[in-house]
């Protein structure tokens, strides 16, 4: 059959005068779709005790069709779109395991009740319902099939509405818990301002500046002013934030002391991480003393860094943690973040150890 489809769909091509067409019991399971193409003078046609499924072939050619024999095929229904084509047509569907326990059989059922079609043979027809059972065609199969229908629609729209109020809460949820975070943040925010403000140790100043004095011109070029002047615009204060041994030391005392004083007094360490301030004595022991201290330190990078010459501790932070980088520009530098990023990012940092 399949390997002749082609020749079966033009068996009937010049019998353009046929009245009667019987195709029974050759085991079809399909009819090709144009194989009544010429045969619009056709009045009974004969496809019983095959295995259709479904029906499939063009039925506008067949202008004076009166009957169509589908008996004992394997027909569960028919599909909405050929049911008007029959409506002036005498079908037989006996011996066919009709459904009638779907809701997609609802438009098909329906139509056995309401067609002249069928009407003559309606009561010796048989359908399958729900609980798999063998039943004659009544209309209370009708309404059956209206509560199936009905209780379908109410799971579905039961399912949505169940989606709809899960996908509800979680947006509650997830805005709630984004509420909460944004407003502990703002707290934990404006409690460490509140107390930078105060000014008591570890507040007195909100950073010390680390670094080699071989880069005392980067530094007081482009970070002392601009960090101390963006602190004091986000905390809303105008004493000095900034401190770094240079400029806040008391002459004539022991160094590692006020190195030691200085931290104490800060919230957070900055460190211009150069190969400078790798190979420089006196600043692995500020950091030394930062580590001990447990300060939160931030790396400041602006040229190319050798890590062969850094002490572990550094190294371990320049490979872990975020830094504040600078970008070469011609002849100057410039920040890759803004001293407003900068300047939040540290006070977040203040009091955290």
């Amino acid at each position: 059959m399949t390997e002749n489809a082609n020749l079966f769909g033009e068996m009937f091509r010049n019998l353009s005068q046929l009245l009667y067409i019987s195709l029974a019991g050759n085991a079809l399971t399909d009819i090709p779709f144009d194989i009544f193409k010429s045969d619009s003078r056709a009045e009974i046609i004969d496809l019983s005790s095959n295995l259709i499924t479904n029906l499939s072939f063009e039925t506008r050619y067949l202008k004076h069709l009166r009957l169509l024999n589908l008996t004992g095929n394997v027909i569960k229904s028919i599909d909405a779109a050929y049911l008007k084509t029959f409506d002036h047509v005498s079908l037989l569907l006996k011996q066919n395991p009709l459904s009638c326990s779907r809701c997609d059989s609802f438009a098909f059922i329906h139509w056995l009740f309401t067609s002249e079609s069928t009407k003559k043979y309606l009561s010796e027809l048989k359908c399958e319902n729900e609980n798999s059972e063998q039943v004659y065609v009544r209309k209370g199969i009708v309404d059956n099939l209206k509560e199936i229908c009905n209780r379908q629609n109410i799971i579905i729209i039961s399912s949505i509405a169940c989606s709809f109020a899960i996908i509800l809460v979680l947006v509650v949820v997830l805005t709630v818990r984004r509420y909460l975070r944004q407003r502990k943040y703002k707290l934990e925010m404006e409690d460490r301002v509140a107390l930078i403000r105060q000014g008591a140790e570890p507040y007195t100043f909100v950073v010390f500046l680390s670094y080699s004095s071989n880069d005392d011109d980067f530094i007081n070029d482009y970070v002392h002013n601009p960090l101390n002047v963006h602190l004091q615009s986000v905390i809303g204060e105008e004493r000095d934030l900034v401190c770094e041994g240079d400029r806040n030391f008391q002459l004539g005392r022991s160094i590692p002391e006020q190195v030691s004083i200085l931290l104490k007094k800060s919230s957070v360490v900055v460190v211009l991480l150069t190969d400078n301030y790798s190979l420089s004595v006196h600043c692995r022991n500020e950091i030394d003393q930062a580590f001990m201290l447990e300060k939160p330190i931030v790396l400041m990078i602006k040229d190319h860094v050798d890590t062969d010459l850094m002490t572990p501790n550094i190294r371990d932070l320049y490979e872990t943690k975020t830094r504040i980088l600078w970008i070469r520009e011609n002849e100057t530098y410039a920040l890759k973040t803004s001293w407003d990023n900068v300047c939040t990012s540290i006070v977040e940092l203040a009091g955290n150890k």
